[in-house]
């Protein structure tokens, strides 16, 4: 009787594969490979729902920007929301590079400031939906 090889089976739910992390300790460099590097890419809501609750994430964030007093940095963190908000409800394919370098501005000015809890809380949670 012949010997059959080992059959894998993938099953999948239909969503994107991208894992939210990934650790390759004690892994070969040949499997992991040597000098390559990984980049941080964005993750945009496919459907309407989920654009949706980053659009209204994106708002609270941006009002809790405004309670807080106005210096220069933060109307340039709420200048990136507002640009990062226009880019998903009106791109076809909202360019990656230029969220990245948005949410990465508004991280920066909220590390750097002194703000309140809720502002900090309405952040986190943008930056989780965002993958960031």
């Amino acid at each position: 009787m012949p010997i059959l090889p080992q059959q894998n089976i993938l099953v999948n739910t239909g969503g994107a594969l991208n894992a939210q992390s990934y650790s390759a300790a004690n892994s070969p460099q040949a499997l992991v490979g040597t000098g390559n590097e990984a980049e941080y890419i964005t993750s945009i809501a496919h459907s309407f729902n989920e654009q949706q609750k980053q659009i209204q994430n994106i708002d609270i964030l941006t009002e809790q920007l405004e309670k807080e007093s106005p210096n220069d940095e933060l109307l340039e963190a709420i200048r990136y929301l507002k640009n990062l908000k226009e880019e998903i409800q009106e791109a076809k394919t909202p360019d990656h590079g230029r969220m990245k370098k948005w949410l990465e501005g508004i991280k920066q000015t909220i590390q750097a400031s002194s703000l309140g809890i809720e502002t900090i809380q309405a952040a986190e949670a943008l930056f989780k939906q965002f993958g960031f």
